[in-house]
């Protein structure tokens, strides 16, 4: 499969992702998938709009992200992925992706959110989301930056907030 690259990051495309990201990992199309954001034209036009010039880029649903991973129009193309929530990757599962590995970049500090580390901080939810794609065997990391390592990152969430992580 053509992916490159799986990042949860709900800036999706931003100056991090420009700057470092598109400098050292190769890829030739992006693909950000979230259903809520692939519904608003105005944000999926802004994001084709700010993305690094030379890429292509798609705004899709799960399921349309999905669809064309397994759709003819895949070629030889080089994809990273950037996914809103952690519920996003085990979405594109559900549909048929096979993945095994997503890196958790930046998760912003929302109402009910635990922090886990400097840049991730996780609702109930999205511990939910991430226990399922650990027991699938997809392996979860933390990066910011291409070069912090890229080291599994369930058991800081395991260990962080236990009471969402058991049952």
């Amino acid at each position: 499969m053509p992916i490159v690259h799986v990042r949860v990051d709900n800036r999706l495309i931003h100056g991090q992702f420009l700057l470092a990201w598109s400098k050292k990992v190769a890829f030739d199309h992006i693909i950000v998938t979230n259903d809520k954001v692939a519904a608003d034209t105005f944000q999926a036009n802004l994001l084709k709009a700010v993305a690094p010039q030379g890429y292509k880029v798609s705004v899709l649903s799960l399921k349309e992200a999905a669809a064309y991973f397994m759709g003819p129009d895949i070629g030889g193309e080089s994809v990273f992925i950037l996914a809103k929530l952690p519920s996003d990757v085990v979405g594109l599962i559900e549909e048929g992706l096979q993945l095994d590995r997503v890196n958790l970049g930046n998760v912003a500090y929302e109402p009910n959110t635990k922090k886990v580390s400097k840049t991730v901080y996780l609702s109930e939810e999205d511990v939910r989301a991430l226990k399922k794609l650990h027991e699938l065997g997809v392996v979860i990391t933390s990066r910011m930056l291409p070069g912090d390592p890229d080291v599994e990152f369930w058991p800081t969430i395991e260990r962080t907030i236990p009471e969402w992580t058991k049952g």
